[in-house]
């Protein structure tokens, strides 16, 4: 896991930075579109094959394990292995581009270089563009850690999902953040629109709004998370292009490097906030930390 994340932490700021050297400025929303599509249609893959998979490592009738079957331990790690090896051929395969800055040397102290590219970044609007595509990732992190409840409760013919069908709640909303994307590079034409990123932080509040409220139905949940992930689509094109615009071109990778490790951030934020949630804003929780204070 460790290597899978250190694989794509290089990889992130390398795929969004080469774009604006690979398309003129009047194409980045259009790029950006069909980039966010791909990706999470790499993601819908990614999703829908973790429903098998975890079933075949712990297999399971209903919420009981299934004493028929064998559990395949050895299949997550292979999975990984080939998605590694994905991910390695796509890079082997991207152009070869010379270097903005050669004289650029590394700085071992990740901090320094941080704190210094949010300085510049705070110079202009690039400081607030880079904490509102975070807040993407705040927002998507929660979803993420939420979704696999519904697993616990949520029935479908009858019975409680399993692992495949609760995968199919995560491919609905990858497979919308694709098609909000798609719709927000259409939309934007030749020009970078930012007021799509405000239609699509309203658009993706009232959709998880009624998600909380409407009853809890498999096809109702879908939906739901099919609307917000048009909208979440729609949100984060115009930002993701304003942050390749407006970056200077000697700093665009470091730009979007610290952008990226803001979004990890607000991404272990969003992992916080899931957790208080889930474990202290319950009457079960509030009565835990009663206890504790009093004692």
């Amino acid at each position: 896991f460790l290597l899978l994340a250190i694989q794509s932490t290089f990889f992130g700021p390398a795929k969004y930075g080469v774009v604006p050297e690979l398309v003129d400025d009047g194409e980045l929303s259009r790029a950006n579109g069909l980039l966010n599509m791909l990706t999470n249609i790499a993601i819908i893959a990614g999703i829908v094959i973790a429903g098998p998979v975890s079933d075949g490592y712990f297999p399971m009738i209903g919420d009981q394990p299934d004493p028929t079957r064998t559990p395949l331990r050895w299949l997550p790690g292979v999975v990984l292995l080939l998605i590694a090896g994905c991910g390695l051929a796509s890079v082997l395969l991207m152009p070869r581009l010379a270097a903005c800055d050669p004289k650029l040397r590394y700085v071992f102290n990740p901090l320094t270089t941080y704190l210094k590219a949010l300085k510049e970044m705070a110079g202009g609007p690039l400081l607030i563009i880079a904490f509102a595509w975070s807040f993407f990732y705040l927002v998507g992190m929660m979803a993420l850690l939420i979704l696999p409840e519904y697993k616990n409760f949520l029935m479908l013919n009858g019975e409680l999902i399993d692992f495949t069908q609760n995968s199919y709640l995560f491919a609905t909303l990858a497979v919308a953040i694709g098609v909000g994307s798609l719709l927000a590079g259409l939309i934007s034409g030749r020009h970078i629109r930012p007021g799509l990123t405000a239609i699509g932080a309203v658009g993706m509040t009232g959709s998880f709004i009624a998600l909380g409220f409407l009853p809890a139905n498999y096809w109702i949940v879908a939906a739901m998370l099919l609307i917000a992930g048009i909208f979440a689509g729609i949100y984060i094109v115009p930002l993701q292009a304003l942050l390749q615009k407006l970056s200077p071109d000697d700093e665009r990778g470091r730009f979007l490097g610290t952008a990226n490790a803001l979004s990890f951030v607000f991404s272990s934020l969003g992992a916080i906030i899931y957790w208080i949630s889930a474990n202290v804003m319950t009457p079960a929780g509030w009565k835990t930390c009663l206890l504790y204070t009093s004692d």
